[in-house]
């Protein structure tokens, strides 16, 4: 549910303040009240302060919303981020967390001098009691507290786990572009189905989960390239267990120099992308978030017996690639 409030405001904008979720039916209802007040030329003010959630009909509202005169206040984190279109993303997927003077910057979105919404200083439960703040809190409690409603509960799990999402998702997806779009998926499904959540497993389990089914249903929507056969790749043998052909050059040596070349960076992701989706998930949860044999399994649904497989020949696969690139023979 979304209420829309009208408020003072101190010039002849209408101000106006949001309070639930923007979504579904409620994104319709908050394009009319907005387009009446911009026929009237009018400036428009809406304070996000209550908003603790928007589908992706209600970020493109208000996407939609940036070429009018119209201000937003104090965005949440999650709700700053979808606006702005991953540009945070981008900016700190290598630092791993959010400073104090980032999520200040994402609390106003456009913000033209208007005076901040009071915020109440602290969350007071049912008897009464202060709670603790959400900073203070473990993550099992911050799931048990998203579970209930609580929004601030959410936008600090956003908090601590975009980065690690997003950095997983750009590994499997390969472009920011479609890498923001998963993070959004993904954290846009955490807030849907908390309730799903029965703790059988870690949370950052079900996290990665939800990034590898969201990355892996992309990937597999692509117009297929050219198949390449992965045994062209792979080491030929002989009837006597021997290299089908000799001799076998190592050139492991020089694999370090060659990787700090720009090219060959390149050269080993293009071959990265010729993997399979699923194989491909494999590798990147194990070589890239160094996540164990097990936990892999239990994000994608494979044994762990399948795991070890599908990444052995993902890597001999890659190992070809490269030794076909250095002038060598991929067995």
């Amino acid at each position: 549910m979304l209420r829309i409030v009208p408020v003072a405001s101190p010039d002849e904008a209408v101000s106006l303040r949001l309070e639930g979720q923007v979504r579904g039916p409620w994104v319709e209802e908050l394009r009319r009240s907005c387009a009446q007040v911009l026929a009237m030329g009018r400036g428009l003010i809406l304070d996000m302060t209550d908003v603790s959630f928007m589908d992706l009909d209600g970020v493109a509202l208000f996407r939609s919303l940036s070429d009018y005169n119209v201000t937003l206040l104090h965005c949440s984190l999650f709700v700053g981020e979808q606006l702005k279109g991953g540009e945070m993303m981008r900016t700190i997927s290598s630092a791993g967390s959010v400073s104090r003077g980032e999520a200040e910057n994402l609390s106003d979105t456009r913000t033209t001098g208007v005076p901040p919404a009071r915020k109440e200083d602290s969350m007071v439960g049912e008897r009464g009691g202060a709670e603790r703040p959400c900073a203070d809190l473990t993550e099992q409690e911050l799931v048990q507290r998203l579970q209930a409603g609580d929004a601030e509960a959410f936008d600090t799990l956003f908090r601590q786990h975009f980065p690690k999402v997003y950095r997983q998702a750009l590994h499997l997806v390969g472009t920011a572009a479609e890498a923001e779009e998963v993070v959004q998926e993904v954290f846009l499904a955490v807030y849907e189905k908390a309730h799903t959540f029965r703790g059988a497993s870690a949370f950052t389990t079900w996290l990665y989960r939800l990034t590898a089914n969201a990355a892996l249903s992309r990937l597999r929507r692509r117009t297929r390239r050219q198949e390449v056969a992965l045994d062209d790749y792979l080491p030929q043998f002989r009837e006597d267990g021997h290299h089908l052909v000799r001799p076998v050059v190592d050139w492991s040596a020089d694999v370090e120099q060659c990787l700090a070349n720009a090219q060959m960076q390149q050269l080993l992701w293009k071959a990265i992308e010729l993997l399979q989706p699923l194989d491909k998930a494999v590798l990147v949860l194990s070589d890239f978030e160094d996540l164990p044999n097990r936990d892999i399994g239990e994000v994608l649904g494979l044994t762990v017996l399948a795991v070890k497989a599908r990444l052995h020949r993902a890597r001999l696969f890659l190992r070809g690639q490269l030794a076909v690139a250095l002038g060598h023979s991929p067995a």
